[in-house]
């Protein structure tokens, strides 16, 4: 066989191979629509100011297809302004062995509540927390994340013990969404995640960039909305702490130069 036709036989052969991955590519979309919705379980560990997110996806599949892709999963969780997040927090090995994060917008650790705003936090589970059983046919996705609450104003209703002064909000849901991308995610962050328009009331169902498909998946619930109580203090309060406060500066202040002017005489 002659080069020519060598070279000819090879292009073939590689365009016959190329077209056979091309069809056997499993579209991750296309599974969940033919099976179970997924079961979305999540609570709130801990107690105080600082608390863990703990998200639990549960997906039965119906055939291999899922237990065999590649899929990538993204979760997408919009937090309340009484919620921050830390991003060297999420940065430490503890945390980022299992996903990769993103923050639509810069959070400020140190701003209290009413100075605050909403943000939607993203979340790229990485495979190793992707857990199948191949007899139930099974999967599990696992992932847990700090929070902290934020301050808050303390009340002027007289009408409210101090016990009972505190305020609440929600939690919204997690969101799910599935892709099978095979380009680097972080090419596509700048499309995805700083697109402030695209995360208004509803996060927008598909996201299409340019290979690449985001599609929503419609999950089931085991809880939703959880409640969070946040304790404030009441302003009369407020006001006696900060005469306390001031009182022991000044006494500690006298103290302080008592000692120094006693040091000096007896130097002298």
């Amino acid at each position: 066989m002659d080069l020519e036709n060598f070279s000819l036989l090879f292009f073939i052969v590689s365009m016959v191979k190329c077209d056979a991955l091309e069809n056997s590519k499993i579209d991750c979309y296309q599974i969940f629509q033919q099976q179970q919705k997924p079961l979305i379980t999540y609570e709130i560990e801990n107690r105080g100011f600082h608390r863990i997110f703990s998200i639990n996806v549960e997906i039965k599949s119906l055939d291999n297809d899922l237990l065999n892709s590649n899929c990538k999963f993204l979760i997408v969780q919009k937090l309340d302004r009484n919620i921050y997040v830390d991003e060297f927090e999420l940065k430490q090995p503890s945390h980022n062995q299992n996903f990769l994060f993103y923050l639509n917008k810069k959070v400020n650790i140190e701003a209290v509540e009413y100075r605050s705003e909403s943000f939607y936090l993203f979340l790229i589970l990485k495979n190793n927390i992707i857990t199948c059983d191949p007899i139930t046919k099974v999967c599990n996705l696992n992932l847990k994340f700090p929070f902290h609450l934020r301050y808050h104003a303390p009340t002027r209703d007289e009408n409210i013990k101090s016990k009972d002064a505190f305020t609440s909000f929600k939690i919204s849901n997690p969101r799910l969404l599935v892709s099978n991308c095979d380009q680097e995610l972080i090419k596509q962050r700048n499309y995805i995640f700083s697109t402030t328009d695209r995360f208004g009331i509803d996060l927008v169902k598909n996201i299409y960039i340019e290979e690449c498909s985001w599609n929503e998946i419609e999950c089931e619930y085991s809880l939703k909305n959880i409640e969070i109580k946040v304790p404030i203090g009441k302003q009369d309060y407020e006001q006696i702490i900060m005469t306390i406060t001031l009182g022991f500066l000044i006494f500690l202040a006298i103290k302080v130069s008592c000692f120094i002017r006693e040091k000096s005489l007896s130097i002298v």
